[in-house]
């Protein structure tokens, strides 16, 4: 398990992965987050609370998870970055 900013070593391994290029991976989903909302509005659906995406170098493989709910209400001492860190511990132990 890695952050973004250790994308470029991973274990052994070196890759060139320009911040730019990471920065049009963000950009592209934050244009798909607002693309779902968007067919949701249109559709009278419930737009997800959370969307997680988990991607596995190794299997090249996407796997995406979404809740609906308010997940974090309950803890308002969370900001959006205790949550992140948090899921992302969560990540490296079940790994």
């Amino acid at each position: 398990m890695i952050r973004k900013h250790e994308l470029n070593k991973i274990g052994n391994r070196e890759f060139k992965i320009s911040d730019d290029a990471q920065d049009q991976a963000l950009s592209i989903l934050s244009e798909d987050y607002l693309e779902i909302k968007k067919l949701c509005e249109a559709n009278n659906c419930e737009f997800p609370t959370e969307i997680r995406l988990e991607y596995d170098v190794n299997k090249n493989h996407l796997d995406s998870y979404y809740r609906y709910g308010l997940n974090y209400s309950k803890r308002p001492e969370l900001s959006p970055g205790m949550i992140e860190r948090e899921w992302f511990e969560q990540l490296k132990q079940n790994s």
